[in-house]
C-alpha cells in the first residue's frame, strides 16, 4: 500500500479515500484499514472530493480522475495542460485549478467542460479567510533592458537589439526581420 506520503483523506460509509505520492489513489476500511481498491494514476495524486458516489481526484499527470466510489473504476478523466492538485466538487459540478493558471468547472457526470476562467500570477488565490492565513501578493512589472544586459547579445552576431537579434530558431539579421510583410510570423 502507499509506501509514500499521502494526501488528506476523506471518509464516507465507513471507508477513507486518499490520494498518495506513489501515484495511485486508495479506499480502505475505516474500521480495519484493509485495502478495498486503488487506481493507479500517472502522478502524484493529490486532494480528492467525493460526491454522488464518485471520488474527484487532481494528479500530478495534468489530469481530474472521476473513479466509481464503490468499485474503484474509472469513470472519465479530464486532462488540463499542468499539475493538478485538489479538486472539489458541489452540485453536480466538480471543480478545480491547473498550473496551468485556469480554474475549470466540468459536469461532475460527463467531465465536459462547462467552463474555465483564466487566473494571473500577480493575484492572491487564498482559500482560507483573509484574518486566518498568511497572503502575498507579486506584482509582475515589465522592465525594459539596459544597455549592458543589451550588449549580451551583441556577441551572437547581432546588433544588441533584442527584438530584432533573436527568436526562437537563434540569431536573425536585421534584414530578415525587416524583409518580411507586416504581420509575418514565423
Amino acid at each position: 500500500m502507499a509506501n509514500d506520503a499521502v494526501y488528506e483523506p476523506k471518509a464516507l460509509k465507513n471507508r477513507v479515500y486518499f490520494g498518495s505520492r506513489d501515484f495511485n489513489i486508495y479506499c480502505v476500511n475505516a474500521d480495519n484499514g484493509s485495502l478495498l481498491w486503488k487506481f493507479q494514476t500517472n502522478g502524484f495524486a493529490c486532494g480528492i472530493a467525493i460526491a454522488d458516489g464518485k471520488v474527484y481526484a487532481g494528479s500530478h499527470d495534468n489530469n481530474v480522475h472521476c473513479i466509481d466510489a464503490e468499485t474503484g473504476k474509472g469513470v472519465w478523466k479530464f486532462k488540463t495542460n499542468g499539475l493538478v492538485n485538489f479538486a472539489t466538487a458541489d452540485n453536480g459540478r466538480v471543480y478545480f485549478g491547473s498550473w496551468n493558471c485556469h480554474l475549470y468547472c466540468v459536469d461532475a457526470r460527463t467531465g465536459k467542460l462547462e467552463w474555465k476562467f483564466p487566473t494571473s500570477i500577480s493575484t492572491s488565490a487564498t482559500i482560507a479567510p483573509l484574518e486566518t492565513s498568511l497572503t502575498k501578493t507579486a506584482e509582475v512589472t515589465w522592465k525594459p533592458e539596459s544597455e549592458d544586459e543589451k550588449k549580451k547579445y551583441v556577441g551572437d552576431g547581432g546588433t544588441g537589439d533584442y527584438d530584432i537579434n533573436m527568436s526562437q530558431y537563434g540569431v536573425m539579421d536585421k534584414g530578415y526581420a525587416t524583409s518580411k510583410k507586416k504581420g509575418y510570423v514565423k
